[in-house]
């Protein structure tokens, strides 16, 4: 009987270790993600904020007549 709980309990702390383990990287994933999408955010506002400036720019080209007499 004690050898069988000995082993029981070595194959409980196994697995509580590999747990740990998994916990761990899933932690460490789950900041890689957080961190990934701030900068994935930070890029689509650059995006946008540059596509309105084009736009802009584009708008004004458009309303100068200097520019269109040009063409």
């Amino acid at each position: 009987q004690n050898t069988m709980e000995k082993d029981q309990y070595e194959n409980l702390s196994g697995i509580n270790k590999e747990l740990k383990h998994i916990g761990d990287i899933a932690m460490a994933n789950n900041k890689r993600i957080g961190d990934n999408a701030a900068v994935f955010n930070k890029n689509v506002t650059d995006l946008i904020q540059q596509i309105t400036l084009i736009k802009s720019n584009l708008k004004a080209l458009g309303q100068d007549p200097n520019s269109l007499s040009r063409y």
